[in-house]
């Protein structure tokens, strides 16, 4: 990647900021129509799980998970207090306990799947054209059954997990490990300077909240902020990279580029044609 020609750089950091968008907006619609500020982001993950395999034990969404049975078990008090999941007893062995959805939980991944649908459909066209810049096949079909839009979400989940993990341990070295500060570099190696303002708006964050990725960003020698004199007004600032956040920036464009293959095949269980 370091040896690329600048246009290619370009159209690779193009499919990167895309697909991060891209990545932001399905949390949001999960946390808008699973969520509803009454139950945390994390729990939206346990009650897509529960809708995926049926009635499950705490013990089995712990494993699946990955998660801490005690942050299992905070989880399900949320969501069953919100009235999402229901917890009985297993006919079967009735020290154990089984955990299901509610009539509620299933009309909320109902309102989901519809909104997935949607997004697919608007995000295909952006997609297809930042991916066909890097060269990669689009055309090919990823499987013979129709899938629903939560078997895809599922694997884009999937396949994206594995892109964090790999990216977060390439980046630590420059002391990024959140998604807002990759995004945040992502952006300015795109677009060129850009404003506080901007950031905010590309994140969903307040400017107060975009002031701590700032910071940080800055605290590790990856960015400055500078007054725009030339505007005749000192209180605009300007974010620009720094030579060690352009490489770093380098370092994330290498890694994505890399798992792009499987993230496209992921991304074409949302296709339509």
């Amino acid at each position: 990647m370091t040896g690329m020609p600048s246009a290619d750089r370009a159209a690779v950091a193009r499919a990167l900021v895309t697909m991060l968008r891209y990545s932001i907006e399905l949390t949001q619609i999960g946390v808008q129509e699973l969520g509803r500020g009454e139950v945390e982001n994390r729990d939206v993950q346990f009650l897509l799980t529960v809708h995926a395999r049926g009635p499950v034990t705490p013990t089995d969404l712990s494993a699946t998970s990955g998660s801490a049975p005690s942050v299992v078990s905070r989880a399900l008090r949320r969501l069953e207090e919100v009235g999402l999941v229901a917890r009985t007893r297993d006919p079967g062995d009735r020290r154990s306990v089984l955990v299901t959805l509610t009539g509620k939980g299933r009309r909320r991944i109902t309102g989901f799947s519809e909104r997935l649908d949607d997004h697919f459909v608007a995000s295909e066209p952006l997609l297809k054209d930042a991916f066909t810049a890097l060269g990669l096949p689009l055309a090919e079909s990823a499987a013979d059954a129709v899938v629903t839009p939560l078997v895809a979400v599922a694997e884009l989940t999937r396949v994206g997990a594995a892109y964090v993990e790999d990216v977060t341990h390439a980046l630590a070295p420059f002391s990024v490990h959140e998604f807002a500060d990759r995004f945040t570099l992502a952006l300015i190696f795109l677009y060129g300077e850009q404003r506080p303002t901007q950031i905010a708006d590309e994140l969903g964050f307040t400017l107060s909240g975009t002031s701590g990725v700032l910071t940080r960003l800055e605290s590790a020698g990856l960015i400055t902020r500078r007054h725009d004199v030339t505007a005749g007004d000192r209180r605009v600032v300007k974010l620009e990279l720094t030579p060690r956040g352009e490489e770093s920036v380098l370092v994330q464009l290498e890694t994505f580029i890399n798992h792009a293959p499987v993230l496209v095949s992921a991304l074409r269980l949302t296709w339509r044609g």
